[in-house]
């Protein structure tokens, strides 16, 4: 797999400019355009999430002033954390709750403060992390086995169910749709859902 898929990827779904608030050029007014790469790592995938981390580094250098590439990354070894991809860099830098990523409620909080931190005219997520398909797992929370995805092994085995994950979206979104929502596996992007991008 080219290895550049997923920034690329990202940088292309990130179209349009920015506008920053005058009075406080750090401060950033409603973008174009916010996207979210959930990177549930507390797992297996933990090394590659530093490796996609540094592609994705380096191909935020495109992205325009009004698209706001965000990243929250849970991975073993660090406390979880939120950051915006800017420039080659990461800024902005959040410190969050060491939780499992495969919480709904984390995920929820996680695209709330995303929403109120980076306000834009439209949304995307992207998933990156596991999927099992149909096979039923034990969800973070009490729900009937379906698809799962973002396994999260501390403290124990658990993944996120798609209808929890759905109502987690559906409740940090606010309601609003996002403009798309795709999943990413460490070898194998694929589009999971997309609205007009």
């Amino acid at each position: 797999m080219n290895k550049y898929l997923i920034p690329t990827t990202v940088v292309l779904l990130l179209s349009a400019c920015s506008s920053y608030n005058e009075d406080n050029p750090l401060v950033p007014t409603e973008s174009e355009r916010s996207v979210l790469i959930y990177m549930a790592a507390e797992n297996n995938l933990s090394s590659f999430a530093d490796i996609n981390l540094e592609d994705i580094e380096l191909s935020s250098k495109s992205l325009k002033d009004n698209q706001n590439l965000i990243v929250y990354v849970d991975k073993y070894g660090i406390k979880p954390y939120m950051a915006r991809v800017k420039d080659g860099v990461l800024v902005d830098s959040v410190a969050m709750e060491e939780s499992s990523s495969a919480d709904p409620a984390v995920m929820e909080n996680v695209i709330r403060q995303m929403r109120t931190k980076y306000p834009a005219k439209s949304y995307g997520l992207l998933l990156w992390g596991h999927c099992t398909g149909w096979l039923f797992s034990n969800d973070s929370i009490p729900y009937a086995g379906t698809r799962a995805y973002g396994v999260d092994l501390n403290p124990q085995r658990y993944w996120m169910n798609m209808p929890s994950m759905a109502r987690a979206i559906i409740k940090g979104m606010n309601q609003e749709k996002p403009k798309f929502i795709q999943e990413y596996q460490w070898n194998n992007l694929i589009q999971w859902s997309q609205y007009g991008w």
